[in-house]
């Protein structure tokens, strides 16, 4: 049985990149823009513009706050923000303060929203909770965003994140190939980014985390916890000048960052003998199904390092997998294995003469060397070599009818391939 093991220990430098991009604030990064940016104008009562307003950005959970004044056309924009929960307030001597609560922003995704201030006291506040409108949107290209909380609960083969793609429109797995010659397992179906998207072709989708490639080739090479992923977006046609890599589709992953609050989860998976179902083609040839396992253990943790200013999340995944390939091959029949060919035919239906190599003599009138037949096409059982009787003990018998004349792919065997695929750090 052949076997094939796949080890990956790449969990520390995972967990270090993990840590990495979590932190915040940090260096700005040069990549296709994956923040979100809020944009608008201030008015008064009668509707004039208002220069010199202070606009303040909130983001809920971590409390980091984006400041921001209205130029002289009363307009304000506040950028590289954070996809989450916002609240937006603005304050000017004389009017009273402004709050608008219930905002959310999502990856690379630009609100815009209008502020109208009234006369007052500016310990007044008028507070105003309304999410996003379609027209407060300015999202030109055609989209779908998932959050964190419909990656985490939408059944996912194999926990992989990608998987969503099969939940977005216009998107189709072109992967056909599986099985002992081809791709296999729990995660059988995109394990290299073989996707259409719109119709776009194979290999010519973007594949993003935090905005930066994952992977130069068209597909992905790494699929983080789906724990550990705040919004996974696919922009399916005309995507921005920003994205200016693929004339297919683009697929973005946002990593979840910590907040004020300590977060965690933990969750493990089972598949195997046990759950599975038989084929019916073992079931047709008495054949068990047993030997297919699969486990896969993940765990997230996120939390404040300095409240208020920096947080960090880190997440872990691994599964492991045994897979037992069926497989069909050819053995002897039962006559073979006592010396008798006389059932033996080729693909035309014409026995196969076996030839008793102790009778060699010349041919007077070719001049060659020849053999005569075993009488009945059958090696007598005094000529059989014990050592080849012992070692066809331990070959296993026919458990199938074969193939018509000749009898070959007379064996199934459930367990034949690529035993255990394990991964690490995934």
């Amino acid at each position: 049985m052949m076997r094939i093991r796949c080890f990956s220990g790449r969990a520390v430098w995972r967990v270090a990149l993990l840590l990495t991009l979590a932190l915040g604030p940090g260096t700005t990064l040069r990549a296709q823009e994956i923040n979100a940016a809020l944009t608008g104008t201030v008015s008064d009562a009668q509707g004039a513009l208002m220069p010199g307003v202070t606009v303040s950005v909130t983001n809920v959970d971590t409390n980091v706050s984006t400041d921001v004044a209205t130029d002289a056309h009363g307009s304000f924009r506040a950028q590289k923000l954070p996809p989450g929960r916002y609240r937006v307030t603005a304050t000017l001597s004389g009017f009273r303060t402004y709050v608008r609560e219930g905002i959310v922003l999502r990856t690379a995704e630009t609100a815009n929203i209008d502020i109208q201030l009234s006369v007052g006291a500016v310990e007044e506040t008028v507070t105003v909770t309304a999410g996003l409108k379609e027209t407060e949107s300015n999202q030109s290209t055609l989209a779908q965003t998932m959050e964190n909380k419909r990656v985490s609960e939408l059944p996912l083969n194999g926990r992989q994140v990608y998987m969503l793609l099969q939940q977005t429109a216009g998107t189709l797995f072109t992967q056909i190939q599986f099985g002992a010659s081809g791709f296999s397992g729990t995660r059988a179906w995109d394990v290299n980014g073989s996707v259409s998207i719109h119709g776009s072709r194979t290999g010519n989708n973007e594949f993003l985390i935090d905005g930066a490639a994952n992977g130069g080739t068209g597909g992905w090479s790494y699929a983080p916890p789906v724990d550990a992923i705040e919004e996974f977006k696919v922009q399916t046609a005309s995507t921005d000048a920003s994205y200016g890599h693929t004339s297919g589709g683009v697929v973005n992953l946002r990593l979840r960052s910590g907040t004020n609050q300590w977060h965690g989860s933990a969750t493990g998976f089972f598949r195997g003998t046990a759950l599975d179902s038989n084929t019916v083609q073992n079931i047709a040839n008495n054949i068990s199904n047993q030997g297919h396992k699969y486990f896969d253990a993940e765990a997230m943790l996120s939390g404040p390092i300095r409240k208020d200013r920096t947080f960090f999340m880190v997440g872990y995944q691994g599964f492991y997998e045994e897979i037992p390939f069926p497989a069909t091959t050819s053995l002897p029949t039962d006559r073979q294995r006592a010396g008798d060919f006389s059932q033996t035919f080729n693909s035309g239906g014409r026995p196969i003469t076996i030839y008793d190599p102790l009778t060699t003599h010349l041919d007077p009138a070719t001049g060659r060397l020849v053999r005569d037949p075993f009488p009945g096409n059958t090696i007598p059982a005094s000529r059989l070599n014990p050592v080849a009787v012992a070692l066809m003990g331990q070959i296993p018998r026919a458990n199938a009818a074969g193939d018509p004349f000749t009898g070959l792919n007379n064996f199934i065997n459930p367990q034949a391939g690529p035993e255990p695929r394990r991964q690490l750090g995934e």
